[in-house]
């Protein structure tokens, strides 16, 4: 009975453990636009995973179907990325910060799920990005992560390339999964070390 009930205060503590937030874009002015680089900022704290990789959401069907993957293995400590999308429709998006080891598009392990945000028509003047204090300062946004992404009212593909460290983002599954195993040891050990 113990050992269930320390079970589920683990289960419940695991979604806190994560503090990932997406500061741009945002529901406040902090908008994409098509066909253009796009700035991605998130803060962090040392409970996150090092790496992450980033689906783009609409929930009407007809402008994107399902979850579109737009930036892979991108490095936590950056807390900023440049993310190109192309051919994406305008409207109301959402961002996913998911495991980057966890490519089933369709079921990711979600980490962090932003605030809707608008993407608007190529042409349309950037909006304005404050500079990211969170960010680690001896990173560039460049090393961080490109994507490139498209999408057809039916369906929808992407690629995404990381250029800093493994490039086929396995080091960072296995640190994201040696994160994992370790915080559920800890957790159960601290569990199982308050019921005795």
């Amino acid at each position: 009975m113990q050992i269930t009930n320390a079970l589920a205060l683990l289960a419940s503590l695991a979604g806190l453990a994560h503090a990932f937030e997406v500061s741009f874009p945002n529901n406040t002015g902090g908008y994409w636009v098509t066909n253009h680089t796009n700035t991605l900022n998130w803060k962090a704290n040392s409970s996150d995973p090092t790496y992450f990789s980033v689906q783009l959401l609409n929930s009407n069907n007809s402008q994107l179907n399902g979850n579109f993957q737009i930036g892979n293995a991108l490095n936590t400590a950056n807390g900023t990325a440049q993310i190109f999308i192309d051919q994406i429709p305008s409207g109301t998006y959402t961002l996913l910060l998911v495991n980057s080891s966890n490519y089933a598009l369709d079921r990711p392990q979600v980490y962090y799920t932003s605030s809707s945000f608008e993407i608007k028509p190529n042409g349309t003047t950037p909006a304005q990005v404050t500079a990211n204090t969170n960010a680690n300062p001896d990173s560039s946004s460049t090393k961080a992560a490109t994507g490139s992404a498209s999408a057809t009212l039916s369906s929808a593909s992407s690629t995404g390339t990381a250029r800093q460290g493994n490039s086929n983002g396995t080091l960072g599954s296995n640190v994201a999964i040696m994160g994992t195993v370790a915080s559920v040891i800890l957790g159960l050990g601290l569990g199982l070390g308050l019921i005795v």
